[in-house]
């Protein structure tokens, strides 16, 4: 999960000696946020140094569609997938989703 708010912006977070424009393609998911309008589940692991939890909130923010946000704490964007307190949440999710 750990959704990035644009590619552009994480690689300048990690790369920031590298130009901007080398990026070919941008990935602006905080531009086409507001187009979804099924619910939507940010989960996010409180150690995530690749994304920052920043990115989630974001995107929340721009969402028309209903959301939801589940913080794993401790998890990384390596290792979220493995939480226990991921995967329960995340089917619920999915079967609430599949029945609207």
């Amino acid at each position: 999960m750990s959704p990035y708010a644009s590619i552009v912006e994480a690689a300048q977070r990690r790369y920031p000696f590298v130009p901007s424009m080398l990026v070919k393609y941008p990935l602006r998911t905080d531009a086409i946020i507001s187009d979804v309008k099924r619910p939507i589940l940010f989960a996010h692991g409180t150690g995530d140094q690749v994304i920052p939890i920043g990115d989630s909130h974001q995107l929340r923010a721009l969402a028309r569609a209903p959301t939801a946000m589940l913080t794993i704490d401790g998890a990384t964007h390596h290792d979220i997938h493995r939480h226990p307190d991921y995967l329960e949440p995340l089917a619920e999710h999915l079967v609430r989703a599949a029945t609207r």
